[in-house]
């Protein structure tokens, strides 16, 4: 299953860096507890147009707080959503048809 939550910007940048494999979460996302095998798409704060999914390989509670969870994930993707010349013009176009 897939969860979509987002994340701080340090995280989001150390992930996207490769420096860290670990990270807490909510122990629910929408409704349901994170698993292993499960993925992760999260979002940049600072950024809508970027994100990156994990697959989350472990799972263990985060010490005294039970509302947390504690996992390892392989990142598998990074993603960026990248606007052109053409779709600034379209955009341009549509404003000017309203």
């Amino acid at each position: 299953m897939e969860h979509y939550l987002d994340i701080e910007t340090a995280l989001f940048t150390k992930i996207k860096e490769h420096e860290t494999e670990n990270a807490v979460i909510p122990r629910q996302i929408g409704g349901r507890e994170g698993r292993p095998g499960d993925t992760l798409k999260l979002y940049h704060p600072g950024d809508e147009t970027e994100a990156l999914r994990v697959e989350i390989t472990a799972v263990k509670p985060d010490g005294e707080a039970t509302e947390k969870l504690q996992i390892t994930f392989a990142l598998l993707e990074w993603m960026c959503q990248v606007e052109t010349e053409l779709d600034e013009m379209l955009k341009e176009e549509e404003m000017w048809l309203l």
